[in-house]
């Protein structure tokens, strides 16, 4: 391998870092939107339990 050949797989390596970053953050969004359509379904299975409690 010459420098250039070293050089395109540093590059490759990098732009597959970001990638990898990029795809952390969606995670991380993706995660925080399941969160909360977990408590709104909690608070909605709590809503139904105690009105049926007051029946």
């Amino acid at each position: 391998m010459n420098f250039e050949d070293y050089y395109a797989l540093g590059e490759q390596i990098h732009n597959s870092l970001l990638d990898v970053n990029s795809l952390k953050d969606e995670m991380k969004q993706l995660d925080r939107m399941l969160d909360d359509i977990q408590q709104k379904l909690d608070s909605a299975i709590d809503l139904k339990t105690i009105r049926q409690h007051n029946m």
